[in-house]
């Protein structure tokens, strides 16, 4: 794009820019788009201290890593430890050990270098499953050595950008610190740039953008020039950089044009679709912040994460989006169950809800439903009240996004024989947020009801292969005689192609994690209706993912693994997926990773 194509604002802001810029340019520096603050220590003179991006907590009283990966934290500092490595091994760095949950620093051994980089470009970022959330996090923060041979692509900047993608801001920033001082990325613009919009920091942004257009004429950095643009109240030159993004042919982000005029003539929202970004996040705020909920469907875990902890945003928006993050796993149950009970109300606004038949299920009204629920100091009518909460916000949610905001709660409930109806719905819930052993207690207390009561043992054996699953089957015997006892259990309402479905999936899930059942199991659902062409994966990648599990090329399996489940996650991929998924990850020695996507796979349909 040459000084033509650039609007009159622009252009002043180029020439403001001065000797400043044309200094930074000449030593290849980054531009500055930091706030001012009190002087750094000195830096070599031919490095830039690199972008301020110090991460902030998502949520007050944050006490937890979503991920479960451990990163240490060096002594006297506030962020993730990043390896240094030469600048040889730039590709290499990483913010994850062995110890601090990687996969080693041989996980690409025996991996091809181009292929590596197609794997890290199509892993998926916004599947709704913490499991797949947390193995790609593992995956691309590792610190791992990196086999030599020609790569048009690098892999740092797709690292980079799955990171952000996937919400983790502090291995993005660590990585970004560390790989600006030794590769001239562009890629590190564009990631310091989003961090920053993220953050509600687009003034930073916007002044360092004249030196960003100057050395790359991309169409994102175009976009961003119009959102400043827009921001600042500029309306010709905003409407002029529309006009030059139409005639370069640049395909046009959904509602973007439609999202700057509103911002610019201080109108509603449009009506249409409109794609969220963070570009998009910057206009919406300068707008006063609010965000359609079906708009914040379209963002991704970054996006939510950020919209989640910025108490500047409506709660509405707020509670959309930790909800949306909660199914992926970058806002943890603990920190939605806080968002929850820190919205504000009254006891008769929480009395109302409670009370009413569904016919309202907003996010504010999840979280009155979730107060109430939690201030009955009876623990039946307590167990109840969740109950409906939940039957009222899993249509909005699905059902394990509604598990997952309400798993919290049942912490608070003590497994006893005056809540064994609760059971079930306990087991379910605990298990679907990944909380096995607190499932494991219920599960006790509906078996040992059982002997005496036969709907408690339907239950029993409904649970079964779940608790098997779940790696508790020490509390459960299975054998084929449980998985026949399970499928009597499925509800009489299902047709029966829906039931043998239903079991092959279940079946299939428990074969590849090593419960193996008998010839008479599987010819009892011969006639399973086939899966749709559709979500059978590609037979060339499941060959590949078992040869790299076979061959133990760790980085392979597990990339290839997420690839095969796709963006819906384990609910939505076929059974043949996820049984390939799961079977490669526990011969790679992933035998927890591999029973939680099998969960996820499976409990969907216990409701």
């Amino acid at each position: 794009m040459t000084n033509s194509g650039i609007s009159g604002l622009a252009l002043l802001l180029l020439a403001a820019a001065g000797t400043a810029a044309s200094a930074q340019e000449t030593a290849g520096e980054m531009p500055v788009m930091e706030e001012p603050a009190a002087e750094a220590p000195a830096m070599p003179q031919e490095l830039e201290a690199p972008l301020s991006l110090m991460p902030r907590s998502l949520l007050p009283e944050n006490d937890a890593v979503p991920d479960g990966a451990a990163v240490e934290e060096p002594s006297g500092s506030g962020g993730v430890s990043v390896d240094r490595l030469d600048a040889v091994d730039v590709e290499s760095i990483g913010v994850l050990t062995e110890s601090e949950g990687g996969f080693g620093r041989d996980m690409w051994a025996r991996s091809d270098r181009a292929f590596i980089a197609l794997l890290l470009e199509k892993l998926p970022a916004s599947a709704p499953s913490p499991v797949m959330r947390s193995l790609t996090r593992r995956l691309i923060a590792t610190t791992a050595d990196v086999p030599p041979g020609p790569a048009e692509d690098s892999l740092l900047e797709h690292r980079l950008e799955a990171l952000l993608a996937i919400g983790d801001f502090e291995a993005a920033d660590a990585l970004v610190e560390a790989a600006a001082r030794r590769t001239p990325l562009i890629t590190i613009d564009r990631v310091r740039a989003q961090r920053l919009l993220l953050d509600g920091k687009a003034d930073q942004v916007c002044s360092g953008l004249p030196t960003l257009l100057s050395r790359d004429n991309d169409p994102y950095w175009q976009r961003m020039l119009i959102v400043c643009q827009a921001i600042a109240g500029d309306e010709a030159a905003a409407t002029l950089g529309l006009d030059l993004l139409r005639e370069e042919d640049v395909e046009p982000q959904p509602g973007f044009a439609d999202l700057v005029q509103s911002v610019l003539k201080d109108r509603a929202l449009p009506q249409g679709e409109v794609q969220l970004t963070p570009q998009t996040l910057a206009l919406l705020r300068a707008a006063g912040g609010d965000v359609p909920e079906a708009w914040i469907a379209t963002g991704d875990p970054a996006l939510w994460r950020a919209m989640a902890g910025d108490d500047t945003l409506p709660i509405e928006t707020r509670l959309s989006a930790a909800e949306w993050g909660a199914r992926s796993g970058v806002v943890t149950p603990a920190e939605l169950s806080r968002l929850y009970l820190g919205v504000e109300s009254t006891p008769e606004e929480r009395a109302a809800v409670l009370e009413q038949e569904s016919t309202a299920d907003s996010a504010r009204d999840r979280a009155l439903r979730y107060q109430a629920a939690r201030e009955i100091p009876d623990q039946i009518a307590r167990a109840e009240a969740l109950r409906a909460s939940w039957r009222a916000a899993a249509p909005t949610l699905d059902f394990i996004g509604a598990s997952r905001a309400g798993s919290i709660a049942v912490l608070s409930l003590t497994p006893s024989p005056s809540l064994t109806d609760f059971g079930l719905d306990a087991v379910v819930v605990l298990l679907a947020s990944g909380r096995p052993e607190a499932a494991a207690a219920w599960f006790r207390l509906l078996r040992d009801q059982a002997a005496n009561e036969p709907m408690v043992a339907d239950l029993v054996a409904a649970l079964a292969p779940y608790m098997v699953i779940s790696g508790a089957d020490q509390v459960v015997a299975w054998d084929d005689g449980a998985a026949i006892d399970w499928y009597q259990t499925l509800p009489g309402d299902l047709d029966d192609a829906t039931r043998r479905q239903r079991a092959a999936r279940m079946f299939t899930v428990l074969e590849s994690l090593g419960y193996p059942l008998g010839a008479d199991v599987w010819t009892m659902i011969l006639d399973a209706p086939r899966e749709p062409a559709g979500l059978v994966p590609d037979a060339t990648l499941l060959r590949r993912l078992g040869g790299a599990a076979s061959e133990v090329r760790v980085g392979e399996a597990v990339a290839l693994s997420l690839i095969v489940l796709g963006e819906g996650g384990p609910q939505a991929a076929s059974a043949h997926a996820v049984g390939a998924a799961t079977g490669a990850l526990r011969q790679i020695g992933l035998m927890d990773e591999a029973r939680k996507v099998a969960l996820e796979a499976v409990l969907a349909p216990v409701r």
